[in-house]
Order: structure tokens, then C-alpha cells, then sequence
């Protein structure tokens, strides 16, 4: 699994309001075969907190572009 599909897994899994990596995992385990490259949940933690940079710069750049240039940091979750 890419860095981006690192990334795309976390902001989706936030999108959709699953917050628990257990619950995550158990969801995507339905989805085995198609998703072949899945990595562990001990993988994906380390992943995730190596790329939670990029995470907070595309959380602030779409509150950013959503509208106009407000400062929405309040209201970007980050971790």
C-alpha cells in the first residue's frame, strides 16, 4: 500500500466517521479480495502517523479552497 492510499484511507475513514482502527479493519476485511495489497493495522498506524503531515496540509487546504480563504482550522479535525 502507497503513502496516497495511506492517506486516502485515513481522510475517507474520517469522512465516513469511523474513528476506531478496529472498526476500520473490521469493515475492510469484508473487502479482502479487493483490496490485495492491504497492510496490517500495526502497518497502517506507523504509516499513518508518518504521513499525518500531509493529512493536516490537504485538511487545511480544503477548508481553504471549500470557501474562499476562510480560516477554518477550528473546525479541521487533526490528530
Amino acid at each position: 500500500m502507497s503513502d496516497l492510499e495511506v492517506v486516502a484511507l485515513n481522510m475517507t475513514s474520517e469522512a465516513v466517521g469511523i474513528d476506531s482502527e478496529s472498526l476500520l479493519f473490521a469493515k475492510l476485511q469484508e473487502y479482502g479480495m479487493e483490496i490485495r495489497n492491504l497492510i496490517s493495522r500495526r502497518q497502517y498506524n506507523d504509516r499513518r502517523r508518518i504521513t499525518s503531515f500531509l493529512c493536516n496540509a490537504l485538511r487545511e487546504r480544503m477548508g481553504t479552497d471549500m470557501d474562499g480563504g476562510e480560516d477554518f482550522s477550528a473546525l479541521i479535525r487533526s490528530r
